[in-house]
């Protein structure tokens, strides 16, 4: 956000980093501040009618990579501006109004402009890398990965299990997520708020994600060779706003649809007419709908969170 007389101190962050002779947009990261009261959302895209997967108190601190001029500006703490910073905060990852979040200066001159030293969203041939000021040798193959937390939720007598998602995006970037339903609801209709989250970071931060959640304890990761990002992104926005229904639509459906559209190859969860309370249990021509067998029944390697 834009400097104040409050910030002092930290403004003069960028000014070392000048005299030490690097302009302050050479610095990978700044450290921001939440100033909002009694908190802000974290969005998952950076505009105001995004989904919101988490609150952030005032008075955290996050790092911010990059930021993204916005449509309008908004109004807050800092002012007035159109900037969204990019924020890894409280184990999350997504898109703060710059107006809230105190970096100690000027947004623009802190950071790069997200995409502009890297290209975060290659086309489904890999070749958006290439031919870049700081191209990287692109990746031969990516990794997808389902998480499983065995016992949520239960039905009646019936443990179902639930999963998650992530798939690789560069060297040790990943993208990832689950569709949560936290009010435990049968039905949520398409554009209604089906507790889906996502996040990015290293394999490290991923794993860690999901083992702060709620029951996650396995995942099983595979290598994909001809991956595509762009089609798995599209998979998550349509699984954020895609609803849910306990027997069709859940968590296991959005994962398989994610991942597939990224390129893995894993079981089909089998035929949604066959998707019947009594077919919980066992049916021999429905093996693995119900996630926990449905993750069971994925020829990759398992290892605990």
């Amino acid at each position: 956000m834009f400097w104040k007389r409050s910030t002092v101190l930290l403004a003069l962050l960028p000014l070392a980093t000048a005299l030490a002779g690097q302009s302050a947009a050479d610095a990978a990261v700044v450290t921001g501040v939440v100033r909002a009261v009694p908190d802000v959302g974290l969005r998952s895209e950076p505009r105001v009618d995004s989904k919101v997967p988490a609150r952030i108190p005032t008075g955290h601190r996050g790092t911010v990579s990059c930021y993204v001029r916005g449509s309008q500006s908004i109004s807050g703490w800092g002012g007035t501006n159109p900037y969204w910073n990019y924020t890894e905060i409280d184990g999350r990852t997504g898109y703060i109004p710059d107006v809230w979040l105190d970096t100690g200066g000027d947004i623009t001159t802190q950071v790069p402009e997200c995409g502009s030293r890297r290209t975060r969203e290659p086309d489904d041939t890999r070749e958006g890398r290439k031919g870049t000021p700081d191209a990287e040798e692109p990746l031969k193959t990516g990794q997808a990965c389902v998480f499983l937390a065995p016992k949520r939720p239960a039905v009646g007598p019936v443990t179902l299990g639930h999963v998650g998602w992530g798939f690789q995006v560069g060297r040790d970037e990943y993208v990832y997520g689950a569709t949560e339903n936290p009010t435990a609801q049968w039905k949520i209709d398409p554009g209604k708020d089906n507790g889906a989250w996502r996040g990015s970071g290293n394999l490290t931060t991923m794993r860690e994600a999901f083992r702060k959640a709620e029951g996650y304890s396995q995942y099983k990761c595979a290598e994909v060779s001809a991956w595509k990002e762009s089609a798995a992104r599209a998979a998550v926005s349509a699984a954020e706003n895609g609803g849910y229904l306990i027997l069709a639509n859940n968590c296991m459906d959005h994962t398989y649809k994610i991942l597939t559209a990224y390129g893995a190859a894993l079981p089909n969860p089998g035929p949604r007419e066959k998707r019947t309370y009594t077919n919980l249990v066992h049916d021999a021509n429905v093996p693995s709908w119900i996630p926990r067998l449905w993750f069971a029944s994925i020829p990759w390697d398992q290892k605990s969170l």
